[in-house]
């Protein structure tokens, strides 16, 4: 690799990242996109607690998406833009796709405890009932009690994401990572709550 001070061109990272050189990955990763990962996650994460950390697992992130297949993502990148901004489109349309997908999943979490918990119970009023007193139960014992309100108006109201965004006046990108970590500190009360019971 050249001296640091040396420009390295797009076709010499891409080279390398095809080789696997792992002077340039880094390189490339850590120096060239550093304005890259701090745009998406101003766009995506905002209010995520470690940067430092939350950058890392998107760089791993996006190296596996990039360089799958014979690094099939990368090589369709056709030299008729910096690579860095091509790379900062791929990333962005990369990591909605994953949050949405997170996103997804997690919003599914509760409705299978709730499953569990319903197929443990014999009178299916009783069942229903049991379910809301738990579900109202873990809300009321979450540490961030905004994390409680956005689920109880999405989930149990629900009330539309354009909505509450306009209600909470936050961004939907915003309230879509807050979406993400108030379903992460559902599960993790509900599972707190119940080894208390146990």
């Amino acid at each position: 690799m050249k001296a640091k001070n040396e420009y390295l061109s797009d076709q010499e990272i891409v080279k390398g990242l095809i080789a696997r050189n792992d002077k340039i990955t880094h390189y490339f990763f850590w120096v060239e996109c550093e304005k890259v990962f701090s745009y998406v996650i101003r766009k995506l994460y905002l209010s995520h607690p470690s940067k430092e950390l939350l950058r890392e697992s998107m760089i791993r992130d996006l190296y596996i998406e990039l360089m799958a297949n014979n690094a099939k993502v990368l090589r369709g990148f056709k030299y008729g833009s910096k690579l860095t901004t091509w790379l900062t489109v791929v990333a962005y349309r990369f990591f909605i796709k994953k949050r949405d997908a997170e996103l997804n999943e997690l919003s599914h979490k509760p409705e299978t405890v709730g499953i569990e918990i319903l197929k443990d119970s014999s009178n299916e009023e009783y069942e229903i009932l049991d379910a809301k007193k738990i579900v109202d139960r873990v809300l009321e014992a979450m540490p961030n009690q905004e994390y409680a309100y956005i689920i109880r108006k999405r989930k149990l109201e629900k009330c539309s994401y354009n909505q509450l965004a306009i209600d909470l006046n936050k961004s939907v990108n915003y309230l879509y990572n807050l979406m993400r970590e108030a379903w992460a500190m559902f599960v993790d009360t509900y599972y707190q709550i119940e080894d208390d019971y146990e």
